[in-house]
């Protein structure tokens, strides 16, 4: 049996988001990708009207931001989906205790 490793942490960021590209009205599924962690690290959330959200308690580090139209249509837990998708990626920075904002461009999944 392998060991678990737990780590607890009193310095979480937040990032505070807007995707921009869609109808103002709809809302957008965000996928938010840890730079050093596999799929089961993923965190995934959605932007509501207007293309604003917001996700807390994250651990300091580099993430890649995604925003699909449908987030449903994707299988975004999938490494060889979802790498095809990086390059239009927004990234950010979170320091510890700090609140970073981005934007990001809201991506059409195909029908």
């Amino acid at each position: 049996m392998q060991p678990i490793e737990v780590v607890l942490r009193d310095d979480v960021a937040s990032l505070n988001g807007t995707v921009t590209g869609g109808e103002g009205n709809a809302t957008s599924g965000i996928v938010l990708i840890p730079e050093h962690g596999s799929a089961r690290h993923l965190q995934t959330t959605f932007a509501g009207l207007g293309g604003q959200f917001q996700i807390g308690g994250l651990a300091p580090g580099e993430y890649s931001i995604l925003a699909f139209d449908r987030l449903e249509a994707i299988e975004f837990r999938n490494p060889e989906v979802l790498s095809s998708y990086l390059p239009r990626a927004a990234h950010v920075m979170l320091s510890p205790n700090n609140e970073a904002k981005v934007t990001v461009n809201l991506i059409r999944v195909e029908k």
